[in-house]
């Protein structure tokens, strides 16, 4: 009598128990990476964001004739806040609120980050409506993690934003 082979289907319980266990580790290991890069891509967002207003603020103030001015608020949680015309607005205070016709940014659209701002005058900056140039002096604004990754947009006197940062890549460094 002739036997017959059978051929094996599926998969044991040990290489079950293994793939898995080969699963959970490389788990393990991608999980805080990819935290770091949520994080990394919030700061990048703020900074973009912030980058695209001055761009949006400075067109804005050309083609209206009217001046616009972007005034930031430094303290936790910060925020900004752009409006067009001869009123400023203050992102967190109710009356003035309504007075940022153009927009308000917050730490809530980029949680874990903090916002510190240098070399403008009133923690604003006011873009003419003649030119787009700046009224008062040029300046950074800085967004960090708690990590100590940052990435920081200067505006110069011509109202022309750049971005750098020396801990985050995809930028010129600072």
């Amino acid at each position: 009598m002739l036997s017959v082979i059978r051929k094996q289907q599926g998969l044991t319980l040990t290489e079950i128990i293994v793939v898995i266990g080969m699963l959970a580790i490389v788990t393990l290991l991608l999980v805080p990476n990819y935290q770091s890069y949520l994080a990394q891509n919030r700061v990048k967002g703020a900074a973009e964001s912030l980058y695209s207003h001055f761009i949006l603020a400075r067109t804005t103030a050309i083609s209206s004739s009217q001046n616009v001015t972007v005034t930031f608020n430094t303290a936790d949680p910060w925020c900004y806040g752009i409006s067009s015309g001869a009123t400023s607005c203050a992102c967190t205070s109710a009356p003035s609120i309504s007075n940022c016709n153009l927009g308000i940014i917050s730490r809530t659209d980029f949680p874990n980050t903090t916002l510190s701002s240098s070399g403008f005058t009133s923690n604003m900056v006011t873009f003419d409506a003649a030119r787009g140039t700046l009224s008062n002096t040029a300046g950074y604004v800085d967004f960090a993690l708690t990590s100590g990754q940052s990435v920081r947009v200067y505006i110069n006197k011509f109202g022309v934003p750049k971005t750098c940062s020396s801990t985050v890549g995809g930028y010129k460094s600072c």
